[in-house]
């Protein structure tokens, strides 16, 4: 029988505990309350002379004392709660309602506290599913049917404090890994809810708050994977992890991970295979590239049915269309101009100088040779007198590269009908494992940079429409949102299809 330990599954059970960055590049493994300090990101902000007045003062100064689940700050004479949780209200007192959606609303049987169920007596459980009786009772059903075990790490592992109440975080990068949990907490057809049953396991790591987006992120990986290995380790060793999962977001998250995660099935929005075959960073076949959480993807889907055919649209006035950050560098920058006047050629446009640039130097090098061509839109931030979808919706191709690093900019352009232009360099698009980027966008390269317009507007008009209707049967798969949103059925396609490449090359039992 396995020992199942769930955090706060008894009433007056432990408070909930953080951790930051610093103390896990450390070594530390424990905290308490009192460790919390602006690693939530909700600290000392606004301007200079604002962030001199601010201070820690004793708590009895604070209405309540917090309730001993917070710290008195005095902002420039007004003194109030800054709580240890977002899901905290009335002096850090009282949880707010439903900020445990993702767990399944505790299932009825628990109470939402800081984001995480604290169950009733009597049951157990990430959402307080299980009872005693399961438990005793339970026959193990020998790891059949493809289920997904997702492991109930503590919250100091999982970062709590930045869940609001909504139930989900307020950095939407997490908005597809959030989704995905609530999805699967509410299916019974593919949730595992004993560890026995299931033939995949999730660890929910949410690395990204610990050490933002270009931070590294082993440190707290291998406390979640020391977590797993203690308290449910014959589960993790059984195949040397090639059945297991983990979330990886940020840009180039998934570079640079540990040896001791390399059999992990890595989860992320960013596809980029990196410089160091000995080392890359995504692993097709091994890792799946999710569709981020668009908020207006929904609304998105429900106009797309409506959206003229390329070969209706005006293809000479409206040919490829950008908006957003073109490069973080001034735009006469030397580095700029080099490795756009190179993007013809590979010994430059795939050099480390400037593939490590803002977007692989694709958006300035787009910008330098077309930005003032009839029928191309290249804008910066803020440019344009029409609303992003609109411009989309009128151009026959929308380039849709990267920029941070999550595939928001794929969801906009095929949300809104235009054909994404794809130019990154060893890259791998959202769902590449279970459909083809090629079947609803132009795929090219950065050395198609100089002769990019030409290129686009000898595609045929009747291959246009077929990638756009290719566009009307896949949109479904980058909205989270059900009933109409399919991006969950989605990725357990993906994650069935790494799993299964898995067992025949051997790495996991057929």
């Amino acid at each position: 029988m396995v020992e199942y330990k769930f955090w706060g599954s008894v009433a007056g059970g432990p408070r909930a505990r953080f951790l930051k960055y610093g103390d896990f590049k450390n070594g530390q493994r424990q905290a308490s309350v009192t460790d919390f300090t602006e690693a939530s990101g909700a600290g000392f902000g606004g301007p200079p002379l604002e962030r001199e007045c601010k201070r820690v003062v004793p708590l009895h100064e604070c209405p309540d004392s917090c309730n001993q689940n917070g710290r008195c700050i005095d902002r420039c004479g007004k003194k109030e709660c800054q709580c240890y949780s977002k899901t905290l209200l009335n002096n850090c007192k009282t949880p707010c309602p439903g900020a445990c959606t993702i767990f399944n609303k505790c299932s009825g049987h628990g109470d939402c506290m800081v984001g995480f169920c604290r169950c009733h007596h009597g049951y157990f459980g990430v959402d307080c599913s299980l009872t005693r009786e399961q438990l005793e009772h339970h026959e193990p059903g020998g790891g059949g049917g493809d289920k997904i075990f997702m492991y109930d790490l503590p919250p100091y592992l999982l970062h709590s404090h930045d869940i609001e109440c909504s139930g989900h975080m307020g950095d939407m990068i997490y908005g597809a890994n959030q989704l995905f949990l609530e999805r699967l907490t509410k299916d019974p057809a593919r949730r595992a809810v004993f560890p026995e049953d299931a033939s995949t396991f999730l660890v929910p790591l949410f690395s990204y708050f610990y050490n933002g987006n270009l931070g590294a992120t082993n440190p707290h990986a291998l406390q979640a994977l020391e977590w797993v290995r203690k308290n449910h380790g014959k589960f993790l060793e059984r195949n040397a992890g090639h059945d297991h999962m983990m979330f990886f977001v940020g840009d180039r998250h998934s570079c640079r991970i540990d040896d001791q995660l390399s059999h992990f099935t890595h989860l992320v929005h960013y596809g980029f295979e990196g410089e160091d075959p000995a080392q890359p960073c995504f692993r097709p076949g091994t890792d799946v590239v999710l569709a981020p959480y668009e908020p207006q993807a929904h609304n998105w889907l429900q106009m797309l049915q409506t959206k003229p055919k390329p070969s209706q649209r005006d293809a000479q006035e409206n040919l490829l269309f950008f908006r957003g950050g073109i490069s973080q560098r001034p735009m006469d920058d030397p580095i700029n101009l080099e490795c756009a006047l190179g993007a013809g050629d590979p010994a430059v446009a795939f050099s480390h100088k400037c593939l490590d640039e803002y977007s692989q130097g694709i958006r300035y090098g787009v910008y330098h040779y077309h930005h003032d061509k009839p029928g191309v839109r290249i804008y910066t931030h803020g440019e344009g007198n029409k609303e992003y979808s609109d411009f989309l919706s009128e151009n026959v191709f929308g380039l849709a590269t990267i920029g941070h690093g999550w595939g928001m900019r794929v969801v906009a352009v095929v949300m809104n009908g235009a054909i994404p232009v794809f130019l990154e360099h060893k890259y791998h698009q959202a769902w590449s494992d279970v459909m083809d980027p090629a079947e609803y966008g132009f795929v090219g390269d950065i050395t198609d940079i100089p002769d990019l317009v030409e290129k686009l507007r000898a595609v045929p008009t009747a291959e246009l429409d077929a990638k756009f209707q290719r566009i009307l049967e896949i949109a479904p798969a980058f909205v989270w949102e059900e009933p109409d949103g399919q991006a969950y059925a989605y990725a357990l396609r993906a994650v069935d299809r790494v799993m299964a490449g898995k067992r025949a090359r051997g790495d996991l039992p057929a």
